[in-house]
């Protein structure tokens, strides 16, 4: 039977399964979630720019500028999809959306001059849907405040070049219903601004709530999983197990943990506790659960892992501690003790037996792994009588 665990990470790529998400990812969501609202929006808007263009050079009347406007418009909108759907960064591509959105409605109000008063509501729709589409943009790209302010700029000043042009070259009655679709626009700004804010107040809290969450479950010395985290893997692990999942745990201790406190000093000691937890989160893989236990007394939940292959694990682990030394201390030893899943295994259970275990190593010298059935073995022989455990001491 093969003793290799599945591929090992060299950073700390670990994704807890009791966290809905690392705070410190959020971006990243975000930027999905942006990337593919965009991605949406342009397979919606091609077609309909596309058809505007032609229904607008159908038009006897039309303007000759829009020959130049929305095929250069449709081969922006082009580029913008083949970039998203290529995963480059967007804040580039959300500059150049909202540019050529600006550009495109601007355009359209300086046209307004020269088109047929029959026809400058419908130009006048299409300009403020321009708009609207760019403060989304603006909104997604700036947040809510300067946003607000740039989308107010840009509607005010669109609104009064809009307003000075239709009284100037256009019948009163047309100003009349100009008024009314502006207001209609207005009203939609300030929708979209209330949807910002709150969109914005519920990523604060959420982020906030996932930061609290997440430091419930760590140690802020190793910045590993803590016990009451480890508690909860192991609990995952059991749950598992009545699937048929096998699983098994290391307890690992760091031998003379109390004697480098008194010769280096507290400092040094929390020093090589990072040392060490940097090693676990190193040789473990992403759904493993590596923790800081208590104390010098470091816990691995390895969910689909067999007992020899933890026990293989868990001489990596030892070997490495032994061959890296630390920059005060020098050379720095562990203990292991390595159990698996019996049936009608619970969270007590589980851990007595890698503590057993555990006490079975550091009896025999230390810098060493024993298995729970190593342990076993060992006390039916009558050479070995295991300590009572408790379950209660503090979490960390």
């Amino acid at each position: 039977m093969s003793t290799d665990l599945p591929s090992q990470h060299s950073e700390n790529t670990h994704r807890w399964f009791w966290l809905p998400e690392d705070p410190h990812t959020a971006p990243d969501i975000m930027d999905a979630l942006r990337r593919r609202l965009y991605i949406f929006s342009l397979l919606f808007g091609l077609p309909v720019v596309l058809l505007v263009w032609l229904l607008e050079f159908q038009n006897a009347t039309h303007n000759p500028a829009f020959n130049v406007l929305y095929p250069a418009l449709l081969i922006v909108l082009l580029g913008t999809l083949y970039w998203l759907k290529s995963n480059r960064p967007l804040p580039p591509i959300e500059r150049t959306m909202y540019v050529a959105n600006a550009i495109t409605f601007t355009v359209q109000f300086l046209t307004i001059r020269s088109t047929p008063s029959s026809e400058v509501i419908l130009l006048l729709v299409t300009a403020y849907l321009l708009l609207l589409a760019n403060t989304t943009i603006g909104y997604l790209m700036f947040g809510t405040r300067l946003a607000g302010y740039l989308n107010l700029g840009t509607f005010t000043l669109s609104t009064v070049l809009c307003s000075v042009i239709i009284t100037q070259s256009h019948p009163a009655a047309l100003m009349i219903s100009a008024t009314r679709l502006q207001l209609s626009v207005a009203a939609l700004l300030v929708l979209i601004h209330s949807l910002s804010w709150y969109r914005s107040i519920y990523t604060r809290i959420y982020s906030e709530r996932l930061q609290m969450q997440l430091e419930l479950y760590t140690d802020p010395l190793t910045e590993l999983p803590n016990r009451r985290a480890a508690y909860r893997a192991i609990e995952h692990l059991l749950t598992e197990a009545g699937n048929g999942t096998s699983g098994s745990i290391i307890l690992l201790d760091i031998d003379h943990f109390k004697r480098v406190n008194d010769q280096h000093g507290h400092p040094t000691g929390d020093s090589v506790l990072q040392h060490f937890a940097h090693l676990l989160r190193s040789s473990t893989r992403e759904q493993d659960t590596p923790s800081r236990w208590g104390g010098e007394e470091f816990l691995i939940v390895l969910p689909a892992t067999t007992l020899s292959q933890a026990a293989a694990l868990a001489q990596r682990i030892r070997q490495t501690l032994n061959t890296t030394e630390h920059d005060t201390v020098g050379r720095v030893t562990a203990s292991c003790g390595v159990t698996t899943l019996h049936s009608g295994d619970d969270l007590s259970r589980l851990v007595t037996r890698a503590d057993e275990a555990l006490y079975r190593a550091k009896a025999n010298g230390r810098n060493q792994v024993v298995t729970s059935q190593d342990a076993l073995s060992t006390a039916l022989e009558g050479h070995y009588l295991p300590p009572a455990t408790s379950m209660n001491e503090p979490v960390t």
